[in-house]
């Protein structure tokens, strides 16, 4: 799978802490690179994304998305917080970014299915 070219940064500085319960308006910022673009991101700072493909899972098919693991020997950390893809899903799959390095159209993730006994 292949990064995308929507990201959202965190705007940590207008925020003493994130606090997943409350509404934290300018927490985020939605970035939309152009195409032929760059995203450059600074250290320490983190970002998600969006894979390029959309994928389908059929509803007796469970997969799980994980990082590549050549990416993460050059120090590129790719986290997915829902790193399984529930039988019957569709849609881009998003994941954190700490520190990103410049890997314009690189595949960064690997998909692993496993058959279910039953359907979803």
């Amino acid at each position: 799978m292949r990064l995308g070219s929507n990201f959202r940064i965190f705007r940590n500085s207008s925020h003493a802490f994130i606090d997943p319960l409350t509404d934290q308006p300018g927490l985020t910022e939605s970035i939309d690179v152009a195409p032929g673009g760059t995203f450059i991101l600074q250290p320490g700072q983190f970002a998600l994304g969006t894979t390029l493909e959309r994928i389908a899972v059929p509803d007796d098919i469970l997969g799980k998305l994980e990082g590549k693991s050549s990416l993460g020997r050059l120090g590129l950390m790719i986290h997915s917080t829902a790193g399984y893809v529930d039988p019957g899903w569709e849609g881009r799959s998003r994941s954190s970014f700490p520190t990103w390095p410049r890997f314009p159209s690189s595949c960064i993730r690997a998909c692993a299915s496993a058959r279910c006994h039953s359907n979803a």
